[in-house]
């Protein structure tokens, strides 16, 4: 694992918790995510193919980034 592998993990674990404890300000932010997501060219069966991450999880974590979530800044 690279430089970057545990903020990674932490990423994933903070997206996975999310899901199952909702937190209505996240599920703000993630219902606006997968909105684009759904969009997306890069979503195959609701996995990113640029990086591998289950949108699902990947929409509530906010540490996660896309270039096309340009939303995000209004919600925090």
């Amino acid at each position: 694992m690279g430089c970057c592998g545990n903020t990674k993990i932490n990423s994933i674990i903070e997206g996975w918790k999310n899901v199952i404890f909702p937190d209505p300000h996240i599920e703000l932010i993630a219902i606006e995510r997968a909105k684009v997501c759904d969009d997306c060219e890069k979503n195959i069966s609701g996995i990113c193919i640029d990086c591998g991450c289950v949108l699902i999880a990947k929409c509530r974590s906010l540490s996660e980034t896309c270039d096309k979530w340009l939303i995000d800044k209004t919600y925090e």
